[in-house]
């Protein structure tokens, strides 16, 4: 027998992303444009516009997607606005860039997703931003 399929869906924005880690998933659409349509292991089926796309997942994004299943967060040279975005999903208190022009700014590591203490020193000792930290949040400057 063969074992079950494994996926991850994800819902950012207007768009939703499915990874395929086992098995496959195809979109069900009322129309021609996804016929033939087909994601298999290791890949992503995206619906962003109006055609779904599928490409392949690159072995570090399949981490970061399944890290939040044991409490991480994983960032690989992903820009500090992104992952700020990413941590807010998990904090009441969210984390603020107040200065635009370290948000490009490439970072990398695994974290806790619950608390963004190692992070923002992660952030600070290795970078040099500045984190301010407040009753409603964490705020990120030069």
């Amino acid at each position: 027998a063969q074992p079950p399929g494994r996926s991850n869906a994800r819902l950012r924005d207007q768009a939703l992303d499915l990874i395929v880690f086992r098995g496959g998933a195809f979109p069900v659409r009322s129309d021609h444009r996804a016929a033939g349509l087909q994601a298999k292991s290791q890949h992503r089926l995206s619906f962003a516009g109006k055609a779904p796309a599928v490409e392949p997942v690159p072995s570090n994004a399949a981490e970061a997607a399944l890290a939040w299943q044991s409490g991480d967060i994983v960032f690989f040279d992903t820009p500090l606005s992104e992952a700020a975005a990413e941590y807010n999903r998990y904090l009441l208190r969210k984390i603020v860039i107040d200065d635009d022009t370290i948000g490009a700014v490439r970072v990398g590591g695994r974290f806790m997703s619950s608390d963004p203490a190692d992070f923002l020193k992660a952030i600070s000792t290795s970078l040099g931003v500045r984190v301010r930290e407040t009753d409603t949040g964490y705020h990120l400057g030069k």
